[in-house]
């Protein structure tokens, strides 16, 4: 382990409330490496909205064109639980410049006159260097900030998230209009050069954090195999391949569930020779065959032949931690309301009210300048105070903003200007309250784990947050399919948010979130 990674696991504990400075050139870190995932996470927002035209240039129908969407969205599964060996192994600089570049050369060649299949190709190359990205991001970030620092830095990578969402379906139809469609893959071109040359001049060299991290084949297979399949299935069951996607979710289940058998094998193995857990061994003990010397009861130092096995890609038995499971559970549910309902309200706008993508993008705007007002304040509470109580404060207003959309339709809401006047009132508290949320539960993740826990954390994170949003659209298209309007989809996202009252309570509470962690801590 070297010693900026001994130094970030000493890091003392602060009391409840106090200001702990951040790391030299943390925030700067923070801002260049979030502009730096600007152009990944637009890559879904904004060719969504060009599916339709594409398809129609193309001569290909709706259902083969929305591929363009899913093979972007499974090659970023697949890259997951790649990039936490990546993230641990190699110089995060280099490995993120190296990102950016194949995501700025696939979308050069996205943009350039080819066919249906070549388009696909490269939205793959896209999402797979996406994903590497994004977890680089993430871990890196969490891992430098430390426990003190890292609601605020949540705060600035979350940004991303709180205005693509409306600034991508906004943009497509500016393109889809006034552009040919290939601009939304050139338009990041520009946006990516400009963030290699940030990233160059500004991004400082960060320790890479193990070396000697062997890869783990099986258990990186396993996990992208079962993750994509899941991911697949369930996105599939609101459309017209829905047998399809049932067995594709059957299969999901029984390769993950193998993965977890897999890695729980794994984390009990016990050392050859010396009955040590390897949890317990430093990590660059845990990756190699090493002569340790060990005190026997008789008091002689002898060495000891210790082997270990290679640390797989998720540390399941990191679930159970009270603290990181309810986090990680609420990070699903939290997707599950945030993009699921982001899904049904872009639907209502489009075939309710007859709006088109660019008025759908402007209609949402309230909601987002809602989680922009809370967003820097939710990352200050975050570090000062109770995390539970930040999250809590959340979720009351997402609750109080929900509630109105379970009377939607503008006759339910009042009828014409006064009927706008409340939706847009109540999309704009909805967002105060999502502009909160995520940051503490996020921050809680990282709660007593080593730096290079922090990688399998983000992980597991992204694999949930995913399969969350996956599920709220799924189901939620599924419900309207069934006639069972926006009303009653809108009273099952209040029902979620109720439900995460309940594993909120196991969350850190804030001594917890800013105690230091040892080198060699264990999660058993």
């Amino acid at each position: 382990m070297n010693e900026h990674t001994l130094k970030k696991a000493a890091q003392g504990a602060r009391p409840s409330g106090s200001k702990q400075k951040p790391p030299a050139g943390l925030m700067r870190t923070a801002i260049v490496m979030t502009i730096g995932i600007l152009a990944p996470m637009l890559g879904v927002n904004i060719v969504n909205v060009a599916i339709k035209t594409i398809g129609v240039d193309l001569g290909i129908g709706v259902d083969l064109s929305q591929w363009l969407v899913t093979a972007y969205i499974l090659c970023m599964g697949i890259a997951i639980p790649l990039s936490s060996w990546v993230v641990d192994r190699f110089p995060a600089k280099p490995v993120y410049l190296g990102a950016l570049a194949v995501f700025t050369v696939a979308s050069l060649a996205a943009g350039l006159p080819c066919n249906f299949a070549l388009l696909i190709v490269w939205r793959c190359v896209q999402g797979l260097a996406s994903g590497v990205g994004l977890q680089l991001v993430q871990t890196i970030l969490m891992r430098e900030a430390g426990p003190g620092n890292r609601g605020r830095i949540m705060a600035i990578v979350g940004v991303p998230a709180v205005i693509l969402p409306i600034l991508g379906p906004t943009l497509g139809g500016l393109i889809v209009a006034y552009l040919p469609w290939r601009w939304v893959f050139l338009i990041n071109v520009p946006l990516c050069a400009v963030a290699i040359l940030l990233t160059a001049l500004l991004l400082p060299s960060l320790p890479v954090a193990d070396p000697h991290k062997r890869l783990d084949v099986p258990g990186n297979i396993l996990l992208a195999a079962g993750f994509c399949a899941a991911l697949y299935g369930i996105s599939s069951l609101s459309g017209s391949g829905r047998a399809a996607g049932l067995v594709a979710l059957a299969i999901g289940v029984v390769i993950l569930a193998l993965y977890v058998a897999y890695a729980l094998r794994r984390s009990c193995s016990k050392s050859r020779h010396s009955g040590l857990d390897p949890e317990s061994l430093p990590v660059s003990l845990r990756t190699e065959e090493k002569i340790l010397n060990q005190v026997q009861d008789d008091g002689i130092v002898k060495p000891t032949f210790v082997t270990t096995p290679t640390p797989s890609v998720v540390n399941v038995r990191l679930f159970r931690r009270p603290t990181f499971s309810s986090s990680v559970l609420l990070m699903m549910l939290y997707s599950f309301v945030s993009q699921g309902s982001l899904f049904v309200l872009a639907l209502y706008f489009q075939q309710s009210l007859g709006l088109s993508a660019l008025m759908t993008g402007l209609m949402l705007i309230p909601q987002g300048l809602g989680m922009l007002v809370t967003r820097s304040w939710a990352g200050k509470a975050t570090d000062k105070h109770d995390p539970r109580l930040v999250a809590l404060i959340g979720i009351i207003p997402t609750l109080i903003g929900t509630l109105p959309f379970v009377f939607l339709g503008l006759g339910g809401l009042g009828g014409g200007f006064a009927g706008y006047v409340l939706l847009f009132a109540a999309l704009f508290v909805r967002g105060l309250g999502l502009g909160i949320i995520m940051v503490p539960i996020t921050a809680c993740v990282y709660t007593g784990l080593t730096p290079t826990q922090v990688s399998e954390g983000t992980t597991a994170q992204r694999i949930f947050q995913q399969i969350g949003g996956a599920v709220g659209t799924a189901l939620m298209a599924i419900m309207l399919a069934c006639g069972l309007g926006y009303g009653w989809v809108y009273a099952l996202c209040c029902l979620v948010l109720l439900i995460m009252l309940l594993p909120l309570r196991f969350m850190a509470g804030a001594k917890a979130a800013t105690a230091p962690v040892a080198a060699n801590d264990s999660v058993v």
